[in-house]
């Protein structure tokens, strides 16, 4: 992994092409934050991703009526 220390603190993984800054990534991942890290200091725990369940009315209705369509002057594709 390349290091590229300047105004902001800048990794490359290997095989990667472009560095990435650690300012983008958030405040976690500071100069001095990843030093308290590294030394112990400072503790950081991933957050939970829970799982929102749809309402049912939320779910789009995806039967199609086809003789309606037909009718109402759609044409080749649904006779098909």
């Amino acid at each position: 992994m390349e290091v590229k220390p300047g105004k902001h603190l800048a990794f490359k993984i290997p095989g990667g092409e472009k560095f990435i800054r650690c300012k983008s990534l958030g405040d976690d991942y500071t100069e001095d934050a990843i030093r308290e890290r590294l030394s112990g200091r400072r503790i950081v725990t991933p957050k939970q991703k829970t799982a929102v369940p749809m309402k049912a009315s939320a779910r789009p209705n995806l039967l199609i009526d086809i003789q309606a369509k037909m009718q109402t002057g759609y044409g080749e594709g649904f006779r098909r």
